[in-house]
């Protein structure tokens, strides 16, 4: 897991760079952007027209510090322009020179106040800290940070984690605080898988995927320092935890193993779930959690096929592709909704699954041999490492799984060779707390100051610190 951490809720103002061009409602067409502030001043300052001192005074204005946020956004709104496609081009001048900006060359953030990952004695005397943890995506991607949040709350700290509101039970029920994201993780997994990424297959989609940027930006900084939607109780975020692109590997950036959340021992088994799983051998799971599925049914057809052609049972999960509607029922087939993997995996003898990094790691720790469908992302690095290791047949995106392709990778998986090099790096697994790493790996990339100082919020200057610093370096400013 890579664990980015920093201090201030300044933390969230990159995320308001392009916030003045967005559309102001669902229904703004891209004719009517070509009129807004946005085109028009973009097309204003191109670098054709921008003389050399204009381009140097605003991009000074911009990074002013007496200049105020809202002057410095309507600034950075009219060096951008926002294309058809969705993308965003920031206009900057090229002759632009270094030495014409009085700025500080410090940067604050890369000093530690250890080199050393600090013990656990040292975690819990650090001073009281209230916490934003803001989180975009399904479950698999909340699911570890509320490890980190409870670790965090064991210390003394005050966690909130910001989500979407399908997750507010799931958060609330572990005792962390709650705040909403914009955004429906429903809808941007069905992009995710239909697109393969961020790029928009068709012009339909840019203004869907638009309005869900906006609603996410725009909810970002509410999170860090308003009151509780239902308590009114105050909150103002010390520090800010996000799980950015690592586009390099730098020093701030610790391999801390995975992060489990124990829901096993207080999950209670429904009793037909208990009688099904004590009559017969152990099971295969097979499910694709919050992923939407183009076509269910078939690809169901193809799982209960495959399990009858190899003799074994299988537990279909629904999650929300629709999964697991049968023609008729079947008894080696048991379809179930959400239970947790941290139980669930330890009553089946192999996994097949989308490969999210979650669900990877769950099936893995509960030594299950694992068969990999991915979807998009980084699921195909992962199916890659887990037959790489011999743990699992290789994997076969999901548009292409053909009944053939999925009874040979049950049989790969059947093989006791390939369960036990699952039985030993369930052991190495053991061996880890990522959750203790991440927290440590937090703490250890704080500010040097945090360490004298009680729970305070960052001064309103270092806001727009994070979103300056690429125009910095576009300047060849050090940061």
């Amino acid at each position: 897991m890579k664990e980015t951490s920093g201090a201030g809720a300044e933390d969230v103002g990159s995320s308001s760079v392009s916030n003045n061009c967005f559309p102001q409602d669902e229904g703004t067409s891209s004719s009517e952007m070509d009129n807004t502030e946005c085109s028009e001043t973009s097309s204003e300052l191109s670098n054709s027209e921008r003389s050399r001192p204009e381009g140097s005074k605003k991009t000074s204005s911009i990074l002013d510090k007496k200049i105020s946020i809202k002057k410095k956004l309507k600034l950075f709104s009219r060096m951008a322009t926002l294309k058809d496609d969705g993308t965003v081009v920031v206009d900057i001048p090229t002759n632009l020179e270094a030495a014409s900006l009085d700025l500080p060359t410090e940067d604050h953030h890369s000093v530690a106040f250890g080199g050393e990952l600090l013990d656990s004695s040292d975690l819990q005397h650090g001073p009281p800290m209230q916490i934003a943890m803001l989180i975009v995506g399904t479950r698999g991607d909340v699911q570890p940070f509320i490890a980190i949040g409870k670790r965090l709350q064991d210390y003394g700290h005050r966690v909130r984690l910001a989500t979407h509101a399908n997750f507010k039970d799931f958060v609330m029920t572990t005792g962390l605080e709650f705040y909403p994201l914009g955004g429906d993780p429903k809808v941007l997994a069905g992009y995710m898988v239909k697109n393969k990424g961020f790029l928009p297959a068709t012009p339909s989609e840019i203004p869907i995927q638009r309005k869900q940027i906006r609603d996410i930006i725009f909810s970002l900084l509410p999170a860090c320092k308003d009151p509780d939607i239902d308590t009114g109780v105050s909150f103002s975020a010390d520090a800010i935890i996000a799980n950015p692109a690592a586009y390099d590997w730098g020093p701030k950036i610790d391999v801390v193993g995975f992060c489990f959340l124990d829901l096993a021992s207080n999950y209670e088994p429904p009793e037909p779930l208990l009688r099904w799983l004590g009559s017969g051998d152990k099971p295969l799971y097979i499910g694709f959690g919050s992923l939407p599925i183009p076509e269910p049914d078939k690809l169901t057809k193809i799982i209960v096929e495959a399990l009858e052609i190899t003799g074994q049972r299988g537990i279909i999960n629904k999650g929300w592709g629709g999964l697991g509607n049968l023609e008729e029922s079947k008894e080696f087939v048991y379809v179930l909704d959400n239970v947790p993997h941290d139980w669930l995996f330890l009553q089946c003898k192999a996994v097949v699954h989308h490969g999210g990094a979650g669900t990877t790691a769950a099936g893995l720790k509960a030594a299950c041999p694992t068969t990999i469908i991915p979807f998009f992302g980084d699921q195909f690095f992962w199916g890659s490492m887990v037959h790489a290791r011999g743990l699992g047949a290789p994997p076969v995106p999901v548009e292409q799984l053909q009944l053939h392709s999925l009874v040979d990778a049950i049989k790969f998986m059947i093989d006791p060779k390939v369960k036990e090099r699952a039985v030993q790096l369930a052991k190495a697994i053991e061996s880890e707390d990522g959750v203790d790493g991440a927290v440590k790996s937090f703490l250890k990339h704080l500010p040097q100051q945090r360490n004298s100082e009680t729970s305070s919020t960052a001064p309103p200057s270092t806001f727009m610190h994070p979103l300056l610093l690429p125009v910095k370096r576009c300047f060849g400013i050090a940061s």
